[in-house]
């Protein structure tokens, strides 16, 4: 292995920042602006959501969904609302600082840039990874499969057997991860899965990497 990697949400960080800002701050907006209650304009919103649909590359884009959606203002202004939901899970910080003393890190995630790069500023974790890869953002793809793992691997100069990816997703993170040849886990904090490749916690993870 010559780099370690990383899911974003779900994995690092908590999933709170992201429902607050699309469940919560962008159906605030939309009522104000429309002079609708927040269940109505939750409503209407959500419908938009799902007329675009997370297949099309618009679905994750905070700068898009402002302007179709005719809310004034900045995206950092809305993000910044709600980065106090921001939380790496309770273990993570010891284990990166652990894992970060004997292999590069780097992050891959579906999220965009802009919601990536504020998780990990205000979570400090940005200074355990090298480098930081948005699916969505910086390689146009809406999904994590196995051709977003070739392409990070051929970015990063590895040959797909010398990375190994770590998420909680068991498609996006594990089987496509896996069919790409790279090693992978699946990080399963409900406990439901069993296997060689699965997390209750990244706690274990150190050991099975044989790191010191």
């Amino acid at each position: 292995m010559k780099i370690l990697s990383f899911d974003l949400d779900g994995t690092l960080v908590n999933t709170r920042f992201t429902t607050a800002v699309w469940e919560q701050a962008v159906p605030h907006l939309y009522a104000q602006k429309r002079g609708l209650s927040f269940d109505q304009a939750k409503a209407e919103v959500m419908a938009e959501y799902c007329a675009v649909g997370e297949h099309a590359i618009e679905w994750y884009d905070i700068k898009f969904w402002l302007s179709r959606l005719g809310l004034d203002i900045d995206w950092r202004t809305l993000l910044s609302a709600s980065k106090t939901e921001i939380e790496a899970y309770p273990e993570v910080n010891a284990v990166v600082e652990r894992l970060g003393k004997a292999h590069r890190m780097v992050v891959l995630t579906n999220a965009g840039r802009e919601f990536a790069d504020m998780e990990l500023e205000v979570s400090g974790l940005d200074k355990h990874f090298v480098q930081v890869f948005s699916a969505t953002s910086d390689l146009g793809m809406v999904k994590k499969d196995a051709s977003f793992y070739y392409r990070v691997c051929r970015l990063l100069k590895l040959a797909p057997g010398e990375l190994t990816h770590v998420g909680d997703h068991l498609d996006f993170d594990y089987r496509a991860a896996d069919s790409a040849g790279t090693r992978a886990f699946f990080l399963d904090r409900t406990g439901e899965h069993q296997g060689a490749h699965v997390l209750r916690s990244l706690d274990e993870l150190p050991e099975r990497l044989g790191s010191p």
